[in-house]
This record gives structure tokens, sequence and C-alpha cells, in this order.
């Protein structure tokens, strides 16, 4: 029996490790929530809706269920989104869901590969709403499904991934710009773990400054 060349062998799972590594990574066609959304009762939030998609699509289709003891929707919009300009047929919501149907354009090329907010939804805590984490759920409610129509192929449903958002106490009249600032550092990137350092630190000096 012909023995196993110890130096080939670790060179060939070196190369196959290389493979691994190096391979371009597929993204997956996914509707989620982003993480770290936050609230006062009172507060007027903007709950923004992901989408990755793999492919170039045209139109995409989003459906959002939410506890009506803590939201009430103002408004869907596509301002600031990767659908900006497009055409929104069928926005609403009721007292449970909020919904939205996006036709970017009647003929390709459309929205490229890539990850990003495809619908915000504008909404308000009510003042009575319970403290916590308040579950954010993507679901098909007939006839209204979240779906993705890409250019070519046939329509695609995205994965469903569903989210949070925490509804925090007011502190003082401190809290109310401080969660608004903190929402508009997340939007343009900064990482949760720096946000929470943030708002130590900031609770601190506010309250070496009030006393």
């Amino acid at each position: 029996m012909k023995r196993l060349n110890p130096c080939g062998f670790a060179i060939g799972c070196f190369i196959f490790f290389l493979g691994i590594v190096l391979a371009p990574a597929n993204a997956s066609n996914i509707f989620y929530f982003p993480e770290g959304l936050s609230g006062c009762p009172g507060d007027t939030v903007v709950i923004p809706v992901w989408g990755t998609n793999d492919n170039e699509l045209k139109g995409y289709s989003v459906c959002m269920k939410f506890d009506p003891d803590v939201f009430e929707v103002d408004r869907l919009t596509l301002a600031g989104t990767r659908g900006e300009g497009a055409s929104m047929f069928i926005p609403g919501w009721t007292d449970t869901t909020a919904k939205a149907g996006v036709v970017y354009v009647y003929s390709c090329p459309g929205i490229p590969p890539d990850s990003g907010v495809i619908l915000n939804i504008v909404t308000h805590i009510k003042d009575d709403a319970p403290i916590g984490l308040i579950r954010l759920d993507l679901v098909d409610i007939d006839p209204a499904k979240n779906r993705i129509t890409p250019c070519e192929g046939s329509v695609i449903t995205p994965t469903l991934v569903d989210g949070s958002l925490e509804v925090v106490e007011h502190y003082g009249t401190f809290s109310y710009p401080l969660s608004r600032l903190t929402l508009v550092m997340w939007s343009v990137g900064i990482p949760r773990r720096m946000l929470l350092l943030f708002m130590v630190w900031a609770q601190v000096c506010y309250k070496l400054i009030a006393f």
C-alpha cells in the first residue's frame, strides 16, 4: 500500500483552504431589519427595511407586521433608499401591518446587486407603549407578500429575518435628542459598540454638567 506523502497532503489542504477563503461570497436575497433601533414613548422613529439582492432587480414588495399597542404608522417613503425615485404602488397600512410594492424600472438595467435600505417606515411610538424590546416581523399576509422581481428569471421569495426595536424610558430632557443623535450616527455606519460607549459617555457628561 502506497504511503501518503505528509508534505504533499499538507500542501493540498492548504490549497483547498485558500480556495474556500478566496472564493467570492455569494450574497443572498434577504429582507431584514438593522440592529440598534430604539426610541422613547412619544417619539417618531424611522424603521428601515434592508434588502440584499444577488442579481439585478426591477421591483420588490415589502410587508411588515407590527404591534398596534406600540406603533402607529405615519407614512412609507423611498427617500434615502436604494429604490429612491421609483414608483411605489399599494403603499398602505392597517393597525397591524404596513405594506408597499415598488417598481424601480419597467425595463432593465435596474437596481444592481447590493445591500441597503429598500423602504423606510415612519412610525410614532405611542405615549403608553411598554418599555422593552418590541418584535418587528416581516411576513406574507395575502395578498401582500415580500418578493423580489429580478430583471431576468422568475420572482424570488427572499429570506425574511425579523428584528426588534427597543422602547426606552426618557432620562430627563437629554434622552430625546440623544436618541435621535444615536440613530443618525448609526445610519451613517458607526458600529453599535461605539454607539454604546458614546451613550455612556454622554450620560456621564450630562450628569456632571447638570449637577
